[in-house]
This record gives structure tokens, sequence and C-alpha cells, in this order.
């Protein structure tokens, strides 16, 4: 009887520490925007983006997001801070969005954090190399996919349209154009609008963190879809 009810107590212990393990092993996802200006500061057309990111997170009540927009200038303490946490738990999911300068920059933290830290995402827009970074239109292998949205009617600045791979083909790398239909004589600066006008963050997001039960791995319809040139998608809808 003693052994009996010993035993009865060993698997109630066991199951409770399987389900406090299971809690705190809880996948989790972070995103970091990275703003472009020049600039630290208020930029009407990067908040209206952020606001549509932020949006998007506050609806996914079932799944544990961290959330940082920051100024480009702030690239390496992102990497700092990627690198320093405990290795990650199976389904997290680590993304970068970034405008300008601040897509460039994700670019860098990805080759930063080094080749064992899986990115699942980077999400580049109308990205301009800065004069430190080299080769910023070249997308590590430690990024799963790449989004790179770009325009060509600014007459200063025009995004980086050619992002790709060390082997210089497209694996997981969408290169779109997007046209801006708003009035402005800023279509760099105004595609963050037009994106957000358009709630194209959102729809990304919400494809990227989609429920876990989604079986993870890519059809071969959509391994296509990733492998592409630029323009080959048109401009983004």
């Amino acid at each position: 009887m003693g052994q009996s009810m010993r035993l009865k107590s060993i698997i109630k212990t066991v199951c409770v520490s399987s389900l406090l393990l299971g809690s705190t092993a809880m996948a989790k996802n972070y995103v970091y925007a990275l703003q472009g200006f020049l600039i630290q500061g208020e930029q009407p057309e990067w908040n209206s983006l952020v606001a549509d990111v932020q949006d998007s997170i506050d609806k996914k009540k079932d799944q544990d997001i961290v959330f940082k927009s920051a100024h480009n200038t702030s690239w390496k303490d992102i990497c700092e801070e990627i690198r320093q946490r405990p290795p990650a738990t199976s389904g997290d999911k680590i993304i970068l969005v970034g405008h300008s300068y601040g897509a460039s920059s994700a670019v860098e933290i990805a080759k930063c954090v080094g080749p064992d830290i899986k990115i699942d995402l980077i999400v580049t827009i109308d990205s301009v190399k800065k004069f430190s970074f080299k080769n910023s239109n070249l997308i590590p292998e430690n990024v799963e996919k790449n989004i790179n949205i770009y325009q060509t009617q600014d007459l200063l600045l025009t995004g980086e349209r050619n992002n790709h791979r060390s082997d210089g083909l497209y694996k997981k790398i969408e290169n779109i154009e997007m046209k801006v239909s708003m009035p402005t004589l800023t279509p760099h600066n105004m595609i963050l609008q037009e994106l957000a006008n358009r709630k194209s963050m959102s729809k990304i997001l919400n494809s990227e963190l989609k429920s876990r039960s989604v079986d993870p791995s890519p059809s071969a319809t959509e391994q296509a879809s990733h492998n592409t040139k630029p323009s080959d998608t048109g401009a983004i809808r």
C-alpha cells in the first residue's frame, strides 16, 4: 500500500513538472523594427508602419511576442541582445524589419549574430547601404527568408532591388517593386505610409507568425515563389 501511494506521488510530481517545463519552454517571437531616418526622432511615415506592426501583434493573443522599435544606430545593441539570449527553444522566431539605413542595418545584424543563430525573416524596405557596411544586398545563409520591397520613383533615393545569396541565386528571397500611389516628392519615405495604408506588414507578419500546428516546411509552390529575381513578382498589392 505504501509503495502504491509513493508511486502515485511520483507520477503526480512528474506530471506537474512536465506541465511547468512545457509552460516555460513556450515558443517566443522577437520582432525588431529599425528606423532608417538620418536623425533619431519623429517620422510620421515610420510611426504609421510601426502602428500597423503593433496592431498585428496585439491581435495575436495566443502567442508570446516581444516587439521593439529602434533607430538604425542601435543595430549593434540589438545584435548583442540576440547573441546574449539563451539558446532558442523549438518554434522561437526572430524577425527583423527595417527601412532605408534600418534595412541595411537589419542585414548587418544577421551577419553580426553569426551563422549559428537563425533569423527567420528580414523585411527590407527601400534599403540604403551605410558607408561602413559591405554588400548589404547579400543575404547571409542564417536568414531563412527575405522580403525586399523597393521603389524606383524617388529622384534621389531608390532602394536596393537585387538582394541575393552568396551564390548569386535568390533562394527564399523576394525582390518586389512597389508603386507609391500617393502624390509626394519623397517616395523613399512615403513607401512606409503606403505599406501601412495597405496593411502590408500585418499580412506579412500574420503569414510568418502563423499557428504552430501548421507544417513549417514550405511546399514546392511556396519554395518557387521565394526564388525571385528583381521585379519577378511585380508591384506589391
